[in-house]
């Protein structure tokens, strides 16, 4: 929630920026679609995992894609699209962990630390992986960055259609491999290596 409430602040404050307050809708329906991935792993529900996956990078692109060049909807409707297609994924998300945790047979409140302990743990955690993953983000977009230098928004805007095209191809592969994580975290080790 911080991150969204500085986003639609700059977005408020600064009439070029008012994209961020769309990214402000969109932050909390994201952070806890991402965040109960693991959840939904770890109680071995990785058809969940695929079909989130599919809502947010398969069917809204689609219905961007088809939006943009069929209705010819503005940039603020398309932003608007995508803020529905990540609050959907976030209820699809919500519907499935919920059965999957029933069908777990986890306690409602298991014996263990209390929740001020496990929340501790958790934020010093997400602080770590926050920083990885913003590394591994940067690695990722660096070519943006570099090619908006270069050669411009226009180009650029090509260039990020081009790889955001290419990209949807990694969704062939993924349930694949959400598929095996199962089988790897729960065989023994000659299955796990075999699979």
């Amino acid at each position: 929630f911080p991150c969204a409430i500085v986003a639609a602040g700059v977005g408020i404050a600064f009439e070029g920026q008012r994209v961020l307050i769309g990214a402000a809708l969109a932050i909390p329906f994201a952070l806890y679609a991402q965040g109960a991935r693991g959840l939904l792993l770890a109680v071995g529900a990785t058809g969940g995992v695929a079909w989130q996956n599919s809502i947010t990078n398969v069917f809204l692109n689609v219905a961007l894609i088809a939006a943009l060049l069929i209705a010819h909807v503005d940039a603020f409707t398309a932003l608007g699209l995508w803020v529905v297609g990540q609050a959907a994924a976030a209820l699809y998300t919500a519907v499935v962990v919920r059965r999957s945790v029933a069908a777990s047979g986890a306690p409602a409140r298991p014996d263990g630390p209390g929740t001020a302990v496990l929340a501790r743990e958790q934020l010093i955690f997400g602080f770590r992986a926050s920083l990885a993953t913003l590394a591994g983000y940067i690695n990722m977009r660096i070519d943006v960055f570099l090619v908006s230098a270069f050669l411009g928004a226009r180009l650029l805007g090509i260039y990020t259609l081009a790889v955001g095209t290419g990209e949807l191809l990694w969704n062939l592969s993924l349930p694949i491999v959400y598929a095996s994580l199962e089988g790897i975290a729960g065989g023994t080790f000659r299955e796990t290596a075999v699979l």
